[in-house]
C-alpha cells in the first residue's frame, strides 16, 4: 500500500509517533511552583485591577485610594505610639528599685507629675500623665483593667461606662490622639481642655 504525503494516515501515523515519543520520561517536566512567582503575579493583578478601576470608576478609585491613605496614617499613629511608650517604659525600668518603690503610681501622682511637667513646659508628656491619672481613676473603678502595654484605643473598647459615658471616652481619646499625633497645639489652655473632658468621664462612672 502506497502511502501519500500529506493524506490523512501520514498524519495520524505522525501523531501516533510523536505521542509516544513525548510520553518518555525526559520530556516529563516538573515545574514546581515558585512563591515569589506568585507574590510577582498578585502584584501586577492588583495593579491592572487599580488601572482598570481608575478608568472605568474613578469615584471608586479616588474614594479607595483615600481609604488606604486614612488606613496608613492610623497604623503609623499606632507605630509612633507603641515606640513612645516602649522608650518610657525602657527609661522607667532603667531607675533604681528603691526609687521606684518610693512612688506609687496611682492617679494622683500622675497629676502631680503632670502639673509638674506642665510648669516645666513638657506639654505633650503632661497630656500623657493626665490620662494615665484618668487611666488609674478608672482601674480603681473596676471600669477598665489597666495595662502598661494597653493603648488607649483598647481602653476605649473595654472601658464600662454608664449612660452616655462610652461616647464621651471616645471622643477624649480622639482628642488626645489628635494633640499627641496629629500635630494639634498643646498648651496650657488644650491640657485645661483635656481635665474637663476626664472630670466629664469620670461622672460616667459610679460615684
Amino acid at each position: 500500500m502506497i502511502r501519500i504525503p500529506g493524506s490523512p494516515l501520514d498524519q495520524d501515523s505522525v501523531r501516533a509517533v510523536l505521542d509516544e515519543v513525548f510520553r518518555g520520561e525526559q520530556y516529563q517536566w516538573d515545574v514546581r511552583p515558585s512563591l515569589w512567582a506568585w507574590i510577582l503575579d498578585m502584584w501586577w493583578d492588583m495593579m491592572e485591577w487599580f488601572v482598570r478601576l481608575e478608568t472605568t470608576h474613578p469615584g471608586a478609585y479616588y474614594a479607595l485610594v483615600a481609604a488606604l491613605v486614612v488606613l496608613l496614617i492610623a497604623i503609623l499613629t499606632h507605630l509612633v505610639y507603641l515606640t513612645v511608650l516602649a522608650f518610657r517604659r525602657r527609661s522607667e525600668d532603667g531607675t533604681e528599685p528603691a526609687a521606684r518603690a518610693r512612688h506609687v503610681r496611682d492617679a494622683a501622682w500622675y497629676l502631680r507629675e503632670a502639673k509638674r511637667l506642665e510648669e516645666a513646659g513638657q506639654y505633650s508628656d503632661s497630656l500623657a500623665c493626665r490620662f494615665a491619672a484618668l487611666v488609674s481613676w478608672l482601674d480603681r473603678k473596676h471600669l477598665i483593667r489597666a495595662h502598661p502595654s494597653k493603648t488607649p484605643a483598647e481602653y476605649v473598647n473595654e472601658a464600662r461606662l454608664g449612660p452616655g459615658g462610652k461616647e464621651v471616652f471616645v471622643g477624649t481619646v480622639r482628642w488626645l490622639y489628635d494633640h499627641l499625633f496629629g500635630g494639634r497645639r498643646l498648651d496650657p489652655r488644650a491640657l485645661a481642655e483635656f481635665d474637663r473632658r476626664a472630670r466629664e468621664v469620670m461622672a460616667h462612672g459610679p460615684g
